[in-house]
């Protein structure tokens, strides 16, 4: 009879235990024959070969063990333990330190530190002197363990200050500029943190979480291309990681490959039955039936106790858009209703604040305009376009219409404009030629790398539309384009999307209506301060007459026209935005209506609104 992997694995364990060591080893050689992966095999292989005394030999195993599931404490034990036992002092350190971040105790932790002391004094002698020893090649545990705390403890500029130092002391370490990487990217400092991780990659090219860290950098740097390389490479060395599938399956999303996405997504939910995240981003990727294996994991998850509330929120927006692929409207609000609900209370919410800012905002911008740098004074060889309107309003459309044309790169959403000057235009930093001078330049410095060598490149920040008076005083050759809609549309539209970084007006309807008043309020502000810069365009209005609204807008540009405007659904660039499947399809009109199938359940709380 031929049996099964866990059955062989079982006849191995226990010939293991009972001292039968070649049958053991029979066995386990066996698994890894028909799956080298098998993360159990390795490390129960590996650990026959420690007692045997053939360590070095045993290292693979453990490597391809936490290869296939690092989260086993045991497997990093074995293979600390080892390392301690080959004298590999500082790669043991460097272990000590990778494991911690996947949850091995501290007990344990005590025990291997003071093994590693202890062997080390035996080796060099005194063990408060270790003269004998040769020089680190290595951070020792303290050090890096230092900066992994004040990463974990959200200190970062603790954190990019200490790894700084190890990558200066230990350049040729790849650990040091991992975290320095991880840390430079949570500052919000992508470029920096992009050539971090790319030496760490160089210096450690089969570490598989250094390849997921480089990918995420990629990403945020508008390189989804290569940041899908990097997770493929990744995947190879790792194939059972989870977060690593579901990566790839986001930037291919991005990509627009949206089968190939879902592939991967369900590998990631293969691998991690309970794995909120991929389960929602893989409902993006398709439509649902009755009979859909996922609904059933995903309905299991809601009612499940042990399911997080973090969990909860993502599986409610997950099972909303399901219900919605199925016409059941009454339960897809539900869920929804529940997510938001749950997502609230993760998100602090202020609108008072944000009324003051939207305040100081137009109050300051008389200041910032006295100063306004002159057009025929400023020389750059790019020309921004900005994107702005409520978000869910057309904004992704339309850049994606405007980036068909061969003369403009579209760069998605960019942070930089509220980076560098939302201090400047809320009147907490001085208005003068200097301060305007300095966001310019700062500004441009950050968006060089993102046009590609064209003349014009988009930013899609949609929020920008608070800083239209900044950008107009400080880029005087800035496009500037406000994407209209429906206003029940983009204010439901709003409601039911869950945004990974949280826009925190977005999960209860009486919050989104009071923020759209004051995006209405702003705009009317723009339009009678700067409204001759600023071309409004309207979503319903572009579905309706593509070619006509496509033709004006390009026309405003100043571009020659090109027919590849008009077939903006074959643009292959990225959309890392909540759009990035609707714009794949063909401009269609009826979408703006789509919240009336929710109407019954609203209690006519939108429809005031045009």
């Amino acid at each position: 009879m031929r049996l099964t992997l866990e059955q062989a694995l079982l006849r191995g364990v226990t010939a293991h235990k009972e001292g039968r060591l070649q049958d053991a080893t029979g066995y386990y050689r066996a698994i890894l024959q028909a799956r080298p992966t098998h993360p159990d095999a390795n490390h129960n292989l590996g650990v026959l070969f420690v007692s045997s005394g053939k360590v070095l030999d045993a290292l693979p195993l453990f490597e391809q063990a936490l290869a296939s599931n690092p989260n086993i404490e045991q497997f990093w034990l074995s293979k600390i333990d080892a390392l301690i036992k080959a004298e590999k002092f500082d790669e043991a350190n460097e272990a000590l330190c990778e494991c911690q971040s996947f949850g091995v105790t501290d007990a344990a932790l005590d025990v291997l530190r003071k093994k590693i002391l202890a062997l080390e004094a035996k080796c060099y002698g005194d063990s408060t002197k270790l003269k004998q020893r040769p020089p680190r090649i290595a951070p020792d545990t303290s050090q890096l363990e230092a900066a992994i705390k004040y990463l974990r403890d959200g200190k970062i500029k603790e954190a990019i200050d200490h790894a700084a130092v190890l990558t200066e002391e230990f350049p040729s370490h790849p650990l040091g500029w991992k975290i320095l990487g991880l840390a430079l990217g949570h500052a919000g400092r992508p470029s920096e943190s992009l050539v971090a991780l790319q030496k760490a990659v160089h210096l450690a090219p089969s570490d598989t979480g250094a390849l997921n860290n480089l990918g995420v950098a990629l990403k945020a740097v508008g390189r989804i291309e290569e940041a899908v390389s990097c997770y493929r490479r990744a995947v190879k060395v790792q194939p059972n990681s989870a977060l690593i599938n579901c990566n790839l399956g986001v930037s291919l999303r991005a990509l627009g490959r949206l089968k190939e996405a879902e592939s991967f997504f369900a590998a990631a939910i293969r691998l991690k039955s309970d794995y909120a995240e991929a389960h929602r981003y893989i409902t993006t990727t398709k439509n649902f039936t009755y009979y859909d294996e996922q609904f059933l994991q995903m309905q299991h998850l809601y009612v499940d106790e042990n399911t997080s509330e973090t969990d909860r929120c993502q599986i409610c927006f997950a099972l909303a858009k399901a219900h919605e692929d199925l016409g059941e409207f009454a339960e897809a609000y539900k869920y929804y209703a529940e997510g938001n609900a749950l997502r609230r209370t993760q998100l602090s919410y202020d609108k008072e604040k944000v009324s003051e800012l939207f305040q100081r905002i137009t109050e300051f911008n008389s200041e910032i305009s006295k100063h306004a740098l002159d057009g025929d004074d400023q020389h750059s060889n790019l020309v921004p376009i900005f994107i702005v309107g409520m978000p869910r309003s057309g904004t992704t459309l339309i850049e994606q219409i405007i980036s068909s044309h061969s003369n403009v790169t579209g760069a998605g959403e960019l942070p930089f404009v509220s980076q560098f000057g939302s201090q400047l235009a809320a009147g907490l930093q001085e208005a003068n030629k200097t301060s305007l001078e300095k966001f310019r330049a700062d500004y441009f410095a950050a968006i060089q790398s993102r046009a590609y060598g064209k003349p014009y490149v988009t930013d899609k920040m949609p929020l920008n539309f608070q800083y239209l008076g900044l950008i107009s005083s400080a880029i005087p050759e800035a496009r500037m384009i406000h994407v209209g809609r429906n206003a029940a549309a983009v204010c439901w539209a709003n409601y039911t999307q869950y945004f990974k970084d949280g826009l925190r007006f977005s999960n209860d309807l009486r919050d989104i209506l009071d923020y759209y008043g004051y995006y209405q309020g702003i705009m009317k502000f723009w339009s009678r301060s700067i409204g001759e810069r600023i071309y409004d365009i309207n979503y319903e209005a572009l579905t309706v007459n593509q070619e006509k609204e496509t033709r004006k807008l390009i026309d405003y540009l100043e571009l020659d026209w090109e027919v590849s405007c008009l077939s903006p659904e074959s643009n292959k660039r990225s959309v890392a935005t909540a759009s990035s499947a609707q714009i794949r399809r063909k401009v269609y009109q009826g979408s703006s209506e789509k919240w009336q199938k929710y109407r019954p359940y609203l209690d006519g709380i939108l429809d005031h609104l045009r």
